[in-house]
């Protein structure tokens, strides 16, 4: 009987982090930061990926979001928003850790959804007044990756070569999206 119980007290703790990690997506994207905020604990991590800045608290991660969204630097279309899969969990007591990846939608240059992000999420979550909380949070871009500035073709001499064609390209990041800077 103990052992059902357990499974049971699993399976809750299991749903419990799912729902959670689908209200990040589900509260962003309906601009509701305070509720957003609520989402972690006071001393939560925030990594937005390689390069980014780390973020301590849920009012400073909401405010981070808040401000990113709201300047929008790559001009992203709207209505934009999360869909989450591949989630793992695996809960330790009051404590769990789960990655997942997480596509974000915008329309693109023809109205019809596209991928802007792919991301990967590797969480660490506390149970924590009788609710499942952030704990820490690690965004990594997957897609898409550093966009292009330029291509240029140069033909240069080779002493064992008549002459060779060398592509050069120079990759320049772009705020929203880019693996270096991901914050969804």
């Amino acid at each position: 009987m103990a052992s059902i119980r357990a499974e049971l007290v699993t399976a809750q703790a299991h749903d419990s982090i799912r729902n959670l990690m689908h209200a990040y997506g589900r509260l962003i994207d309906a601009r509701d930061f305070d509720g957003f905020a609520e989402l972690w604990t006071d001393d939560a991590v925030y990594v937005g990926g390689p390069g980014s800045h780390t973020l301590v608290g849920g009012a400073a991660i909401a405010n981070f979001l808040r401000d990113t969204i709201a300047s929008n630097p790559s001009g992203v279309g709207e209505p934009n928003f999360h869909v989450f899969f591949n989630e793992e969990i695996a809960v330790e007591g009051q404590q769990a850790r789960a990655t997942s990846m997480s596509a974000f939608i915008a329309p693109g240059t023809s109205g019809a959804p596209a991928m802007v992000i792919l991301a990967r999420y590797e969480d660490e979550f506390v149970h924590q007044d009788g609710t499942w909380k952030f704990q820490r949070r690690i965004v990594n871009g997957q897609l898409p990756a550093r966009k292009v500035a330029a291509t240029t073709q140069t033909t240069i001499p080779s002493p064992h070569l008549s002459t060779r064609a060398v592509t050069s390209t120079s990759a320049a990041s772009h705020a929203h999206g880019d693996p270096d800077r991901t914050t969804s």
